[in-house]
């Protein structure tokens, strides 16, 4: 039996506890992702990593890595879901408002191997603990790290949408990505854009040629090819500038980056 059975004992928990899974799942969920990364990179400072602009830079190419990898995995071994991961009966007392929120919180389509929300909180958390280095100790930021990859897990089994080899086959993958990514990038957000345009393109070419039925797969491998190729203007990384202030005296110098062939750095360059 695929997966041991452990999902379909799972489906036997009390509706609140589905509920509140389908609720935790969502910290894997692209618009929590990217949404939050985006205020990390707008908003973060000192308190969280010694160069803020540069690791939410580089933060945002690990997401892209990760829907691209997602994309190019689940296209190439076109395993597919759970029986019934496409439906989801909303608790009887929960207010008929939120019936349509229940059903898209609680529900997966498309490929089921690796799981995506595995790998994505994988490499994204993971990145996370590795790159906001002024925030608690690495001991700290790792566990932390792993504890919420494994309620994300373990959120995808107990609302029925993945078998206990998806999740496991995406926290390997997405360990793999995000090894390979640091150490290729390295506090470099341009090397970290690089490869997730390269993940895009591959994406792209593992959904034309093993999903070509499933066009969905080839937007979110373009979305992922585009996202990647196109970088922030500005926040951290390549170019470097020391600004003056109008009395002429150096100022605190600014690390910000730029795509390449950009002269000095723009005045609204928002850098920490």
């Amino acid at each position: 039996m695929h997966g041991w059975g452990i999902t379909e004992a799972l489906a036997g928990l009390p509706d609140w506890v589905a509920l509140l899974f389908a609720i935790l799942t969502q910290l894997a969920d692209a618009w929590f992702v990217f949404g939050g990364l985006a205020l990390l990179y707008l908003l973060g400072d000192g308190r969280l990593a010694s160069e803020p602009r540069r690791a939410g830079a580089t933060m945002i190419a690990l997401a892209i890595c990760a829907l691209a990898a997602t994309v190019a995995l689940k296209t190439f071994f076109g395993v597919h879901r759970p029986a019934g991961a496409g439906t989801a009966t909303p608790p009887a007392w929960l207010p008929a408002l939120f019936d349509g929120v229940y059903g898209s919180i609680a529900t997966g389509d498309g490929f089921g191997f690796p799981s995506g929300h595995a790998t994505s909180s994988t490499i994204v958390y993971g990145g996370l603990a590795l790159y906001l280095d002024r925030l608690w100790t690495r001991r700290k930021r790792l566990l932390a790290a792993a504890s919420v990859v494994g309620v994300v897990a373990l959120s995808r089994l107990v609302i029925g949408v993945h078998h206990l080899p998806d999740v496991l086959a995406g926290i390997v993958a997405g360990s793999a990505v995000l090894l390979a990514v640091a150490r290729v990038a390295g506090t470099r957000p341009d090397r970290a854009f690089t490869a997730a345009a390269v993940l895009g393109v591959a994406a792209l070419a593992a959904a034309l040629v093993f999903a070509p039925a499933h066009p969905d797969e080839a937007l979110k491998a373009a979305i992922a090819l585009g996202a990647g190729a196109a970088p922030p203007s500005c926040g951290a990384g390549k170019g470097r500038s020391s600004h003056r202030s109008r009395s002429g005296s150096r100022s605190r110098a600014r690390r910000c980056w730029a795509p390449r062939g950009a002269g000095s750095t723009s005045a609204t360059c928002r850098c920490r």
